[in-house]
């Protein structure tokens, strides 16, 4: 197979990133519900490394997508990567000032994400499918 049509690696980078950002709403909603928690400065720590490397996870997942996805493909991790960026300035903003409809901004836009990601993987494996059925088709017809 073609390295161009490989989506194998892109497919594992998606399913790790879901991963993460289950493990980040379950933390953020740590740190949102215990601020006085001993464990509260560790939890926020862990919770920023995880959202700021997944901003690069996720700027992989575009440039990925742009060089052997679909349209539709295309746009999804596009939209997904920009709600990550506005996620990344809530987060940063809600250090700042405390404040609970940015809180609860930010919980929906990391939902949102999850959402996101989890249809670009089903189009994903839609179209990773759809590629090898017609591979099996071209090879029978030789």
């Amino acid at each position: 197979m073609a390295r161009g049509n490989d989506m194998s690696g892109q497919r594992t980078v998606g399913v790790v990133g879901a991963a993460g950002l289950i493990i980040q709403i379950v933390l953020g909603f740590f740190v949102a519900g215990d601020v006085s928690s001993p464990l509260s400065p560790f939890l926020l720590s862990t919770h920023m490394i995880i959202g700021l490397s997944g901003v690069a996870l996720v700027a992989y997942l575009v440039a990925r997508a742009y060089y052997v996805a679909s349209a539709g493909l295309k746009f999804l991790y596009l939209v997904t990567f920009i709600i990550v960026l506005a996620q990344i300035a809530l987060g940063f903003r809600i250090l700042s000032v405390i404040d609970q409809q940015l809180a609860m901004s930010h919980q929906g836009a990391g939902i949102a994400i999850l959402v996101l990601l989890g249809l670009s993987e089903m189009m994903l494996a839609r179209q990773k499918r759809a590629q090898a059925a017609s591979a099996s088709v071209k090879v029978a017809q030789k």
